[in-house]
């Protein structure tokens, strides 16, 4: 099932090549390809679309192109600069689009019970010459460390003024606008826009081609207790699975401690994985989460890959890349209860939603 790519998801193969670039970091490096890897003609997709008649820049086989003030390169100077600061930058595997995500997390020694973590993400989408066009940030620290992380990664696109402005909550810039990235939605989502920007754009991105169905029985033989639920008016069924060794510990204080396998799908294949587990002690939020992560690789070999790097940072702090079309996040919360999470989903629309 195809779709646009303006502010709605698109059709394509699945791509599970890990494009890391920075190094330092405990992620399995791959190679193919780079983010600086420009494919021949002869292996650009073609992306079947329409173009636009209302003026908004559409994306082609060869990148964005639009009114905007041009800088060349600058999508490849944030990301080196990010990595100079410990993060980790991947590619999204839609070469129709110069779309990247640059991830850092640390965490703290514990204090009384709670520890402390930094995680800020970027997310970057930048025309056929490298001028970033667009971005999301992410960032969530503890003391000062969240306007911190904030002005690391805002530095590195706006010029000097415009940060300080973007810092104290303004909106205008000189560069551009920083908005709601759906005027009808929450304000607390925002992304900025350069100026002659316009229009939201999502990547090349299709679901796979086992559905949750299938995934049942693949589930079920590795222990773990299954059964559909049905959604509510804005959410979609979904396959829920859940820990079989968990449910021994599921009753003791905090008594909100769960452990549970999500799946869902729309009618062509699975396009959502959440594997998740909360509990007061660490160990066993840790534990329930080695014990499931690995069984993303049992629904669909084409994961197998993505599962390997969850379970090798389940230990460290929050963190996300682009695994090909999927976008997936390891989210680590500690405090007097433990919270871990994995979600692989695709990326949704980049920019201001019309």
């Amino acid at each position: 099932m195809g779709h646009g790519r303006r502010a709605t998801a698109a059709g394509a193969a699945v791509l599970l090549t890990l494009a890391l670039v920075a190094c330092g970091s405990e992620e399995p490096v791959a190679t193919n390809p780079s983010p600086t890897d420009t494919p021949a003609a002869s292996e650009t997709p073609s992306t079947g679309d329409t173009p636009a008649t209302d003026g908004t820049p559409t994306p082609g086989s060869e990148g964005l192109n639009g009114p905007w003030a041009a800088d060349p390169g600058q999508s490849e100077r944030v990301q080196a600069a990010l990595v100079a600061k410990g993060y980790t930058c991947t590619r999204h595997s839609d070469t129709a689009m110069d779309l990247r995500l640059c991830s850092y997390g640390k965490k703290y020694p514990i204090k009384q019970g709670f520890e402390p973590t930094d995680h800020a993400a970027l997310t970057l989408l930048a025309d056929q010459a490298g001028t970033v066009i667009a971005a999301e940030l992410q960032a969530q620290g503890h003391g000062d460390t969240t306007l911190d992380l904030r002005r690391a990664m805002v530095s590195q696109i706006l010029p000097a003024a415009d940060v300080e402005v973007f810092l104290a909550g303004g909106e205008k810039l000189t560069w551009g606008m920083y908005v709601p990235s759906d005027p009808r939605g929450s304000r607390l989502e925002k992304v900025l826009v350069k100026k002659g920007f316009s229009g939201a754009f999502a990547p090349n991105s299709a679901p796979l081609t086992t559905t949750k169905e299938q995934a049942l029985p693949k589930l079920t033989a590795t222990g773990m207790k299954c059964h559909f639920e049905d959604g509510l008016s804005t959410e979609p069924d979904r396959l829920e699975c859940t820990d079989s060794k968990f449910d021994a510990i599921m009753n003791e204080p905090p008594f909100d401690a769960r452990a549970t396998f999500t799946v869902v799908d729309e009618p062509a294949g699975i396009n959502k994985i959440v594997v998740m587990a909360e509990h007061g002690e660490v160990p066993s939020t840790s534990n329930a989460m080695r014990r499931m992560t690995p069984h993303i690789g049992a629904i669909d070999p084409a994961l197998k890959e993505i599962s390997d790097w969850a379970v090798a940072g389940i230990n460290g702090p929050s963190r996300e890349a682009y695994f090909g079309p999927w976008r997936v996040t390891f989210q680590r919360v500690g405090g007097s209860t433990s919270f871990y999470s994995v979600t692989i989903a695709h990326q949704k629309a980049i920019g201001v939603m019309a």
